[in-house]
């Protein structure tokens, strides 16, 4: 399993977050015209630090966009996002340490055909063995 695969499923677990989005999680782009909400991730970066004996564990930035008809209906989804991923946790054999670096901010764009798109930028370090 891939610390990618993994992430995707740590969220598609959590009944407050699939309650909301269904299977509506995707690695570095949402289809254009899809349902909201939805929530899309991407590596910031990830880097590899090694000693005389092989690799540390991998320390991630992940950004998880988090998109939304509406800016009020984004703000609980935000929360548990941040419940859900925050936590130390065992997935799919990847062990999540408790993420740090953690930031937020809100951003608003609208869509080709006019629709209004409010989204929840999110920002987490992971420190994993994957």
């Amino acid at each position: 399993m891939t610390f990618e695969a993994a992430l995707a499923n740590r969220l598609l677990s959590a009944a407050v977050i699939t309650d909301a989005v269904g299977s509506r999680v995707d690695w570095m782009r949402r289809v254009q015209g899809a349902a909201l909400p939805a929530i899309t991730l991407q590596t910031i970066s990830d880097r590899r630090d090694q000693h005389m004996t092989g690799f540390h564990p991998a320390v991630t930035r992940v950004q998880i966009d988090l998109w939304t008809a509406s800016f009020a209906a984004s703000l609980p989804l935000r929360e548990a996002i941040l419940a859900v991923l925050v936590p130390a946790a065992t997935v799919d054999g990847i062990r999540f340490q408790r993420g740090q670096g953690v930031s937020v901010r809100a951003d608003h764009e609208t869509a080709a055909d006019g629709t209004d798109l409010y989204r929840q930028i999110i920002d987490i370090l992971f420190t994993h063995n994957g």
